[in-house]
């Protein structure tokens, strides 16, 4: 049986920018249509006070201009 556990800070992170990494790569409806944000479990965790609660509380570091470039295109999907 699984059991539930909180969702740290840097979990929820991953969930937001790997559905904003989703949108960028191509999915189905249920990924592409809802922003990032608006997805029901990103949604449920928000409203639990889980994690974060905006695109403007992630902070994507990056090591060179190629991954800054990428984080940027991240970012404009999380913000969308």
């Amino acid at each position: 049986m699984r059991k539930h556990r909180e969702m740290t800070r840097r979990e929820f992170f991953a969930a937001g920018a790997g559905v904003a990494i989703l949108k960028d790569l191509g999915s189905n409806d249920a990924v592409m249509k809802p922003a990032v944000f608006a997805q029901e479990q990103i949604a449920r965790a928000v409203e639990l006070g889980l994690g974060v609660s905006s695109a403007a509380d992630i902070v994507i570091d990056t090591p060179d201009p190629a991954s800054k470039a990428y984080a940027e295109k991240i970012r404009a999907i999380l913000n969308a």
